[in-house]
This record gives C-alpha cells, sequence and structure tokens, in this order.
C-alpha cells in the first residue's frame, strides 16, 4: 500500500457564470464542533457536488494526483452522471487533468449519492492542489468551447496527519465524522489503559447512535493516538454492528498499541479512500477529525457512592452478560493474609438471580479490584458453575484476587468488564465501590455466604493402627449451619478445607468436605478421619486450620476461617 505524501480537504465552494468569465466565491462553511458535514452545492441544476478528499504523491515516474468527488442527485428521478473534465489547479495555477476511474458510476439514483474516483500521473515536480475544476468542453466548435462550471477550493495537509483545519471534538460530546454521508452520531465512553501480548494497549470504547429513520451502515473509519510528535495506529476490534436500525445504539471499540510508557494526548479519526482498482489501487489515510482525551482514563473511587451489600449493581443497558431480567449482587467481599505464600486473597462472592420466567444463561463476566492509588488486581472466577439460571432461583459466583501484602486499602472498587465485546479486551460494564467486610473478633460464627457457620464442641484425638503401624487423627465437632439466604448449592460452591498443622506450621494433613455431593457436610456432630500424613511420628500439639476453598481459573483459593489448637 502506498502512501500519500499531501492530502487536500475542501474549504470552499465557488461557482463559475461562463458567459461573464468572472467566478463569485461562496462563503466560507465554518466547522461546528465536528459534525457538520459540506452541504454541496448545484452543478448542473439537479447534481450537487462536493470534495470528499484528494492528494497528490511523488512517484518514481513523476506526481501522482488523486480526488473523490461527491455527487448527490438532488431529484425525483434517475439522473445521469455528467460527463465533465475534472481539473486539479495547483498552486501555481497549472491545470491538470485527471482520468476517471472506469468503475465510476454513471449514473444517481433519486436521491442517492455516489462517490466518483479520479487519478493521474503528471510529470510536474513537488507542488500543492489549489482547487479543483468542473469544466464542460463542447469539441462540436471550434475552437472547441471550455466552459468552468463549479471550482472547489481546497487546503493541503501531510496525508494522515491532523492540519491546522482538521475539525476537533471534546471527550464526552457527540459528533459525526465529517464528509462521511452517514448521519450516525457518536458518543466517547471509554477510554483505558491494558496489557496485551503485544505490550500496552489503549481501548476506546464509542456509542454509535442512528438518529435516522432508516437503516444505517456503520462505516468504516480508523481511530489513531497522537503523542510525543508520533502517531499509532489503532484498529477495530471485533464484535462491531455491521448496521444499526432506526433509534438503535452499540458500542464500536477500537484499541491503539503504544510504546511502552507512552500517554497519548489525543485521538484522530481517520478514513481511507482506494484510487484504481486491484494490484494497481493505491490508497491514502484522510484526517477527519480529532478528539480529545479526558483526564485520566481511571475512576476517581472518591465520587462514587459505596454500595450496600446485596443491592442489585447497575450495569451498562447496552451490555451483552447480564440481561435486564438478571439482578447480579455483591454479597461478600473478605480479605485474608497468606503468610506462608508471600500475598493476601481477596475473595469476593456475586449472588445472581433470574427474574425472569425463562432460564437464562449465567453471566460471566471479568472481575478487577481497583484502589484509589491507580492499582488494580484481576480476579480468578471459580472454575466450575452453574451454565444457567432457572427463574427465581439465584445462584452464587466466587472470584478470587491475589493482592500484595502491602495492599492496605480497605475500601476497593470493583470493575465488571465483557470479555468478548472488543476481544480479546475487555470492557467495562459495571463499577461499584464497596468496603471489606470484618469478621467479629473472638466470635464463633463464621460468615460463608449463605451460611453462618457456628463452631461448637471440638475434640482432636489420635489413632494407632497395629496393621499400617501408622498413626491417623479424628476430628470429632459439633457445627451448626444456618442457611441465611435462597441460593442453590452445587459442586461448584465453596467447600471447607481442614489442615493440621505441627508446631513449626508444617501441614501434616488436610480434608476438603463441600455442602454439596457425596461426604458433604452436614449440620451437627461429625467426624473427620486423617490418615494420609506427611508424617510417621506422633505429633502433639496440633492446630487446625479451617478454610473455606473454592477451585478458580487460577488455582485454588483459601480464605482462613478460624483456627483451633490443642
Amino acid at each position: 500500500m502506498k502512501t500519500w505524501h499531501k492530502i487536500v480537504t475542501s474549504a470552499v465552494l465557488s461557482t463559475a457564470i461562463a458567459a461573464s468569465g468572472t467566478f463569485p466565491v461562496w462563503g466560507v462553511q465554518g466547522a461546528v464542533a465536528a459534525a457538520v458535514e459540506s452541504a454541496g452545492y448545484s452543478l448542473n441544476g439537479s447534481i450537487q457536488a462536493e470534495v470528499k478528499s484528494a492528494a497528490v504523491k511523488t512517484v518514481e515516474d513523476g506526481t501522482q494526483i488523486a480526488a473523490v468527488i461527491r455527487l448527490t442527485n438532488t431529484s425525483a428521478k434517475k439522473t445521469r452522471v455528467p460527463e465533465y473534465e475534472l481539473r486539479a489547479v495547483t498552486d501555481g495555477g497549472v491545470e491538470y487533468l485527471l482520468t476517471p476511474s472506469a468503475s465510476n458510476a454513471k449514473a444517481v439514483q433519486a436521491r442517492e449519492t455516489v462517490e466518483l474516483v479520479y487519478l493521474s500521473t503528471v510529470d510536474g515536480g513537488d507542488f500543492n492542489i489549489a482547487s479543483l475544476s468542473f469544466v464542460e468542453v463542447d469539441e462540436y466548435v471550434y475552437p472547441k468551447l471550455e466552459t468552468e462550471l463549479l471550482r472547489i477550493p481546497v487546503t493541503a495537509t501531510d496525508a494522515g496527519r491532523p492540519g491546522a483545519d482538521t475539525p476537533a471534538a471534546a471527550w464526552g460530546t457527540a459528533f459525526t465524522i465529517p464528509l462521511l454521508s452517514s448521519k450516525l452520531t457518536y458518543t466517547p465512553q471509554g477510554w483505558s489503559q491494558q496489557l496485551s501480548e503485544k505490550g500496552q494497549t489503549y481501548l476506546i470504547t464509542l456509542l454509535a447512535e442512528n438518529p435516522t429513520d432508516k437503516r444505517a451502515s456503520l462505516p468504516e473509519f480508523r481511530m489513531d493516538a497522537l503523542a510525543g510528535g508520533k502517531q499509532y495506529a489503532g484498529v477495530r476490534t471485533e464484535g462491531a454492528p455491521e448496521a444499526l436500525e432506526p433509534g438503535e445504539k452499540a458500542y464500536v471499540h477500537y484499541a491503539v498499541n503504544v510504546d511502552n510508557g507512552v500517554a497519548p494526548e489525543e485521538l484522530l479519526i481517520l478514513t481511507s479512500d482506494a484510487y484504481g482498482e486491484g494490484t494497481a489501487a493505491v490508497s491514502f489515510d484522510v484526517p477527519r477529525l480529532k478528539l480529545s482525551l479526558p483526564e485520566t482514563s481511571g475512576v476517581d473511587l472518591a465520587k462514587l457512592p459505596e454500595y450496600k451489600s446485596g443491592t442489585p449493581i447497575s450495569f451498562d443497558p447496552l451490555n451483552q452478560i447480564v440481561g435486564e431480567n438478571t439482578q447480579v449482587s455483591l454479597v461478600e467481599l473478605h480479605r485474608h493474609e497468606n503468610p506462608e505464600q508471600g500475598f493476601q486473597t481477596v475473595v469476593a462472592k456475586f449472588k445472581m438471580l433470574n427474574r425472569g420466567t425463562k432460564p437464562v444463561v449465567l453471566p460471566s463476566f471479568q472481575a478487577d479490584l481497583t484502589t484509589a492509588g491507580g492499582a488494580s488486581y484481576t480476579g480468578s472466577r471459580q472454575v466450575t458453575a452453574a451454565a444457567t439460571l432457572v427463574p427465581n432461583v439465584a445462584s452464587v459466583v466466587t472470584y478470587s484476587f491475589n493482592v500484595p501484602k502491602s495492599e492496605t486499602s480497605e475500601t476497593f472498587g470493583i470493575k465488571l468488564s465483557d470479555t468478548k465485546a472488543a476481544a480479546p479486551f475487555v470492557s467495562e460494564i459495571a463499577m461499584i465501590k464497596a468496603p471489606l467486610q470484618k469478621e467479629e473478633e473472638g466470635g464463633t460464627t463464621y460468615k460463608m455466604y449463605p451460611y453462618d457457620v457456628k463452631l461448637g464442641f471440638w475434640t482432636l484425638n489420635s489413632q494407632f493402627s497395629s496393621t499400617t503401624l501408622q498413626y491417623s487423627y479424628k476430628l470429632t465437632m459439633d457445627l451448626d449451619f444456618t442457611v441465611t439466604d435462597d441460593v442453590m448449592v452445587d459442586a461448584g460452591f465453596s467447600k471447607l478445607k481442614f489442615e493440621l498443622a505441627d508446631t513449626e506450621g508444617r501441614v501434616i494433613a488436610s480434608e476438603t468436605h463441600g455442602f454439596a455431593g457425596e461426604n458433604r457436610l452436614i449440620s451437627g456432630r461429625q467426624t473427620l478421619t486423617f490418615s494420609n500424613l506427611q508424617t510417621e511420628q506422633l505429633q502433639y500439639p496440633l492446630t487446625i486450620n479451617v478454610y473455606e476453598s473454592v477451585e478458580t481459573e487460577s488455582g485454588t483459593a483459601n480464605r482462613l476461617l478460624f483456627k483451633l489448637k490443642q
């Protein structure tokens, strides 16, 4: 693909009065934000013309000149495209005839617009295009008669780079893309830094809306990032809709890879125009709009209201993960220190309830803990979970987060993201601020949603087998489980893990039991036997560590509930 080194865009239009040879100039059309398109000017009654783009480029055999002209038929009947010559006029006053593409439309349907492509190679040196001119040529008289019908002054900028006249829009305000026939509007919604296999990536989210009463296709355009005099090309992620129905809204995502440590300063929206066909085709990028960036790509936790445990979380209404009849609420958020592993574990549980009348897919989103200082920790979701939510029956899904020992925050932001809409990147669909829940000091009742676990009598005894010549331990205890909410508990739910540790803190045996399936725990007195010991010696005294344990995508997450010491 060839890169054009100059781009010219329409600034004003002027029409010619052939009989007098004078050229009165129409008033300049000022840029309003970035949403105003040129209205076009009369070429021959029912046909209006405007310049979409033009360019010049130095090549081995001279200089290439290209232009894209947009013609609109304002009448109620199909109209033939007029066979006028299009000439490029340089800043030195030299005129060059441009050759129309063989694939150009021959006619324009009523109330429709076509784009005509022109391309020529000339021997001239370095120059800029000052204007484009439509000329009617009558070859049946001698000498032939040439009549200029319309002249369109243009200004030049470097190809693919914004110029002084490139329109600008502010972050958060709606805009349309200048000189595109599409009437779709776009509002910047999200700006986040993410790490990928390619390094540092910024994800831009635009809310596209069709304000018309007709179905509208989503046009092709690109979003680049500008920083430190460099331009970083962006790409549209997969999943964008091909078209929007009247009144429909949808998100469009762009990913921009930048060098490590680079902070983009502004964004640039570009379109690409092609000249010629097949292998001979050349293309160039046309800057359409500059877009400012928000002051920060993060969320100010201080401005978020504190979340009340158990209340439904408010999700983006356009998200594709959580349906309107599905309620998701945070019901538990605990932190546990892991001295032997060098990090802390934060465990979050989400209750999911289907308020509809038909089964729905269990929502699967990414969860991230964020701090006021800007740190972020991605959670691991429990491995086994129900595939669907049946009507009016709740399920619980657990996420665990590994955070450093130095993290002392008592309140976290919890960001929930869609991992599919902008894959392989994630897009935010909800954000809350929640405090950590505290365990009661010295209590005997422990929160393990949807259960309150109360410990009563317990005893640990050793046994020696004359058959195997090995010791084993038997733990007898009274556990009372109180259900605090109507939630379906399945094989993927948390389990209780019991560890026996010697005086040096070494684990010599462990047993794990769930609340569903075989060998499940029941409310009342029960006995657990530890037989597969990591030692042949009798150990005393022993400590019993009791954990809430859940299998996640990154391994087993344990939260210490209590310790029992002989």
